[in-house]
């Protein structure tokens, strides 16, 4: 039996189609948020690695077409024979185009030339999560599985609607009623039922692919699969979907009576893909985009895609870049007038000259805009990017897309480099042939200077991260230390976190530590980091609340692989010590410190928690909100101390 699969793909980043849809949504006027929604067509390179899984667990898939609307993915090599791209023109009437509908172009999949008779429908945020053979889709007499599941009305949206809509019509046609949704993920077929459904409702296939946008009366795919149960062309299957929106004890429950259901799918966002794949094991799982999904939800689609489908499918071109420059500086600005032209100057003064200075400003109110459009002006080399508060992950993360040098530095606004830093740097990394250099650092503060030795960089020499295991977790991870090879941090998508201000860099750091086969160790001190206290982090006291997710996520991905489990150890007792020093920054806030502690209560062992509770009790016993212990007594009572997670002993006043 030969299986084709079919996939539809938009890129509703491009700035042509986007104007083309304006066009048509101001024609149409008033359309329902569910038709015309940015989530509907937005993609963050999700295809890529759908393709990916289809290649690791669906090799038997005999050809793929990609159906869009005359576009085409740059990193898709299209002289693959097993792929072939469809223009909406191919298949839909030129009266129907252009369309904004995938309704509509889901009504001529069977126009495909070239079709196979048996084959799977996919969306590109639907991907494989283990091996699967065809019997996952089709039975042995060659019908298709028809997954459904309890249907959720308590969701009147147009899509809830469109789904109504099709239940009806089978229901009206044939007398009998499913009272189920179609799972939300690849979806088998055969031509042959998809040509009698049309053929049976005619006048609604008819209407619906005109319709440019989704409407009330728009006839949904899912019509397919109830027509097919109707006439006995299809098997019905319990579905049972995972949905993130499931609290955990309905899970647990769902899961005792996974037995029962042939679980297909699970349908989750970015925050939490990792665990329900892991404890549901599914054979098929989405990443299902929704206009309540929060922007930096969106931003770590991309970075956890990489980490579970990392290699690149044959489906993508050889890259075979020339680099523009040699290196690629990435500077995030966010009101940093008082210290960016000291930053600008120490680079544009680099004695390496070909490089990239790559600014990109997260909603400055200050002048700092106008500062970056001053130097841009004066020096060619360097660019500006600007966005509304994306954070400082964020701004690394549209520093690396927009990047063209063949090694990537980042330096941040308030702090500088040394002249000759970008020259040493680039030879040794090139000499070595290593994917990641770290040098030293000079730290400055208003007291003096402090020397910043990473890795155990006192002399030059080559490392990884299983020679230095026993002090691994006794270096700063910061990522303004590195020089990192671009094709590298292509290769395996490293991003930085997008969603928090604290301990941002930390899950671009560890994976990009631990997965180099080599980093270089330059003994130089080529970056002078200045302590400064007027910075977001340092007055936005609060974001140190976002370590508790750090350390759960970085613990999860110590865990997922077996060689990194002897860094536990070394891992709680560096996160006591981050701990303590979030902790230290909380003084003035004890509800805040709470929520650090009966966080950090949950995710250490009892023993790293006591160790972190002596030791954040010996702190709290010097100063607490900004005054001396004697009196702290002023503030309620000893039940607020304990409230707060310290032995009472920590608030007694010392004579």
């Amino acid at each position: 039996m030969k299986i084709d699969l079919v996939y539809l793909w938009c890129d509703g980043n491009d700035a042509a189609w986007r104007e083309k849809k304006l066009f048509w949504q101001k024609k149409y006027g008033n359309l329902d948020v569910n038709a015309v929604d940015d989530c509907r067509f937005v993609q963050h390179d999700e295809l890529k690695f759908s393709l990916r899984s289809v290649e690791m667990y669906m090799p038997w898939i005999n050809h793929i077409f990609i159906v869009t609307d005359g576009q085409v993915p740059d990193w898709l090599d299209t002289e693959n024979p097993k792929i072939s791209i469809v223009d909406h023109k191919e298949i839909m009437p030129s009266e129907a185009l252009p369309t904004f509908n995938s309704n509509a172009i889901e009504t001529c999949l069977h126009n495909i030339p070239g079709l196979s008779e048996h084959f799977l429908f996919a969306n590109d945020d639907t991907f494989v999560a283990r091996p699967l053979k065809p019997d996952f889709f089709f039975a042995e007499d060659g019908r298709p599985y028809v997954f459904l599941q309890p249907f959720n009305a308590s969701h009147p949206c147009l899509y809830t609607r469109m789904i109504h809509y099709a239940q009806a019509a089978v229901k009206a046609k044939f007398g009998k009623d499913y009272p189920f949704s179609p799972h939300h993920n690849i979806d088998a077929y055969r031509v042959s039922d998809i040509k009698k459904c049309i053929e049976t409702f005619s006048v609604d296939f008819g209407r619906t692919v005109r319709q440019r946008f989704r409407e009330e009366n728009t006839i949904q795919r899912s019509i397919y699969g109830y027509f097919a149960l109707a006439t006995n062309a299809g098997i019905m299957v319990k579905n049972s979907m995972i949905d993130r929106r499931l609290p955990k004890h309905q899970r647990r429950r769902m899961k005792k009576k996974r037995e029962n259901y042939k679980i297909s799918h699970v349908c989750t966002s970015p925050n939490n893909i990792y665990s329900i794949i892991n404890e549901f094991n599914p054979g098929l799982f989405c990443l299902n985009d929704s206009e309540n999904l929060l922007t930096e939800e969106r931003c770590k689609i991309k970075w956890n895609l990489a980490q579970i489908f990392p290699y690149p499918s044959v489906f993508e071109k050889k890259k075979e870049c020339q680099w523009s420059y040699l290196v690629s500086i990435i500077i995030p600005v966010c009101n940093a007038a008082g210290y960016l032209r000291r930053c600008l100057d120490s680079i544009i003064n680099q004695t390496l000259q070909n490089i990239e200075i790559i600014c990109v400003n997260d909603g400055s109110s200050d002048c700092s805009m106008e500062i970056l459009k001053n130097y841009a002006e004066r020096d060619k080399r360097i660019k500006i990017i600007s966005f509304e508060k994306i954070g400082p992950g964020g701004c690394r993360n549209a520093g690396i897309d927009a990047a063209q040098g063949e090694y990537i530095c980042f330096v941040d606004a308030d702090d500088y480099i040394e002249a000759t830093a970008c020259q040493k740097a680039y030879a040794k990394i090139k000499e070595s042939k290593a994917p990641v250099l770290s040098f030293n650092v000079l730290e400055i503060m208003a007291h003096g200077v402090k020397k910043g030795v990473f890795f155990g960089g006192n002399v030059e020499k080559d490392i990884s991260w299983k020679s230095i295991q026993a002090d691994f977790f006794n270096n700063r991870f910061a990522c303004w230390h590195l020089l990192i090879n671009h094709d590298y941090l292509n290769y395996h998508h490293f991003y930085f976190s997008a969603d928090r201000y604290y301990g941002e860099e930390l899950l671009f750091m560890l994976p990009l530590v631990l997965s180099a086969p080599k980093i270089k160790l330059l003994p130089d001190f080529l970056y002078r980091y200045c302590r400064n206290n007027t910075s977001l982090i340092a007055r936005d006291m609060t974001a140190r609340l976002q370590l508790l997710k750090t350390i759960s996520e970085l613990r999860h991905f110590l865990s997922s692989k077996k060689e990194y489990s002897v860094l536990l150890s070394g891992f709680d007792e560096w996160c006591c010590r981050f701990a303590i020093y979030a902790y230290n920054d909380l003084s003035e806030d004890i509800i805040q410190r709470h929520v650090l502690c009966k966080g950090l209560q949950r995710l250490f062992s009892d023993k790293v928690y006591k160790r972190f509770k002596k030791q954040a009790a010996d702190v709290s016993s010097v100063k607490i909100f900004g005054l001396p212990l004697v009196k702290a007594t002023q503030f309620d009572n000893v039940r607020r101390f304990l409230f707060c997670g310290l032995p009472i002993v920590s608030i007694r006043s010392k004579k």
